[in-house]
């Protein structure tokens, strides 16, 4: 979430780099921003979803071991999205 504003401030610095030469491959890169910064914005929808502001710990054990379950996933989505999106942080620095 921290790198989120980092990808709206690289695709405008892209937008003012481009021309006739480069702009398939900084259209394709911006491309590749948008997305990084939809996947956050579904990963942080469907996960307040899931966990709401409220949301209440289960007295049971076996209900706890489900969510527990959930967390494990939500962690490794959020760790496979990090990857993908400072690698196109990268990407898109490299360009400039």
């Amino acid at each position: 979430m921290p790198k989120m504003g980092d990808l709206m401030d690289l695709s405008n610095q892209l937008s003012q780099k481009m021309d006739s030469t480069n702009a398939d491959v900084i259209m394709s890169k911006k491309s590749e921003l948008q997305k990084a910064h939809d996947d956050m914005m579904i990963w942080m929808r469907d996960y307040s979803e899931k966990f709401p502001y409220d949301y209440k710990l289960p007295n049971d054990a076996v209900a706890i071991e489900k969510q527990l379950d959930v967390l494990k996933e939500e962690y490794e989505e959020i760790e496979e999205l990090k990857v993908r999106t400072l690698k196109v942080i990268d990407e898109a620095q490299t360009m400039l």
